[in-house]
């Protein structure tokens, strides 16, 4: 009769964690989609806010500029100014002899 009870609770203990494991599942399936659901309802109001003009007014940062690349032209290169070559005329005497 003891080995009965053990078999029977045996049993017993393989459909309890049978049934815990089935929830277990279910409830990672629930979460997995739930996900699922918040991800794609953050991407569709992301895309429609892109698409929809903002309602304060400014449409694009650009619209209101002729050229939209404006800000993002090259900037054109200065010019070196040739330095002039110091001539020895500060070393010479008026009759043009070095020192």
């Amino acid at each position: 009769m003891h080995q009965v009870d053990a078999v029977e609770n045996s049993l017993g203990v393989r459909w309890e964690l049978t049934k815990g494991i089935g929830s277990l599942l279910g409830w990672h399936k629930r979460v997995r989609q739930k996900k699922i659901e918040t991800r794609r309802k953050i991407v569709r109001d992301n895309r429609k806010a892109c698409r929809e003009p903002r309602s304060w007014g400014d449409h694009h940062p650009w619209s209101s500029q002729k050229n939209p690349l404006k800000g993002f032209e090259k900037k054109k290169k200065k010019k070196k100014k040739k330095k002039k070559k110091k001539s020895n005329a500060a070393l010479t005497d008026f009759t043009g002899n070095m020192w």
